[in-house]
């Protein structure tokens, strides 16, 4: 059934742009997010680990900042959620609108400086 269901889908005239449309929005909240990362003072508090994924990305907390710690602090405070494994934390970009990335990156750095 699902087979079925893909090729009438990846057979229907308005496929391509659908498909390019869904690109350009996840490229864009790619760009964004590395153009939010490279403009706060990155390396006080987190190093950025290397991606080129079009749906998240990690950071690594630097010594002193307790991963934990700081989920709760930005989910209590800051009504972000973020994913975290021991000193990473994982940002699911792909699911915050283009406009709320800024935000994100700010909402990590000063939960981060709160923590130091």
């Amino acid at each position: 059934m699902s087979q079925s269901l893909l090729y009438k889908v990846y057979q229907s005239e308005k496929y391509d742009a659908y498909k390019q449309e869904k690109y350009d929005i996840l490229k864009s909240r790619y760009t964004a997010l590395k153009k939010a990362l490279q403009s706060n003072d990155l390396g006080t508090y987190y190093d950025s680990l290397p991606y080129n994924s079009g749906y998240f990305m990690c950071i690594r907390v630097k010594q002193g900042i307790n991963g934990e710690k700081l989920r709760q602090l930005l989910l209590e405070k800051y009504s972000t959620g973020v994913i975290v494994f021991g000193d990473i934390v994982r940002l699911a970009y792909s699911a915050v609108p283009e406009h709320k990335i800024e935000t994100l990156v700010s909402n990590i750095y000063n939960a981060c400086k709160e923590l130091a």
